[in-house]
């Protein structure tokens, strides 16, 4: 509720950003080079948003492509399987990703909502960091 939106959206000044862009200059506008570079790995996945107007480097956006390349990748047998041709596309494309975005952001995120004091939301962003983490350790494992 009202921590959230405190957080997030107060129009008095925004303490934390959920979208990559804003850690990537010193202004934290959104729609800059992140928010390009997401949509197009999304376009080489097929993964559309609902809105094309979203940014596409809000961490949620993030966090759904990834799930649509683990349930493509489990699809095609993974682990398991060998990790050749479309598959070994697909856990290339998802490491890449992991590194280049949200592990590229998460600690700043975290950093900002340890200094906000908020214990809920530093918890849950920092269990997002280290899941995240742990993906891309299970991805270049199974490599």
């Amino acid at each position: 509720g009202r921590e959230y939106y405190e957080l997030f959206f107060d129009p008095a000044g925004i303490k934390v950003s959920l979208w990559e862009s804003s850690y990537v200059n010193d202004d934290q506008m959104l729609f800059q080079a992140p928010n390009w570079q997401t949509k197009e790995s999304y376009r080489s996945h097929g993964f559309e948003l609902a809105n094309a107007n979203f940014p596409g480097d809000h961490l949620s956006t993030e966090l759904d492509f990834l799930h649509l390349l683990c349930e493509r990748e489990t699809g095609l047998g993974w682990p398991e399987a060998p990790s050749t041709g479309e598959l070994g596309r697909i856990l290339d494309d998802h490491l890449d990703f992991l590194n280049e975005h949200p592990l590229s952001w998460l600690p700043a995120l975290c950093r900002g909502l340890e200094d906000s004091r908020s214990t809920i939301y530093f918890a849950l962003a920092g269990m997002t960091l280290d899941a995240c983490r742990l993906d891309a350790e299970l991805v270049r494992r199974g490599r």
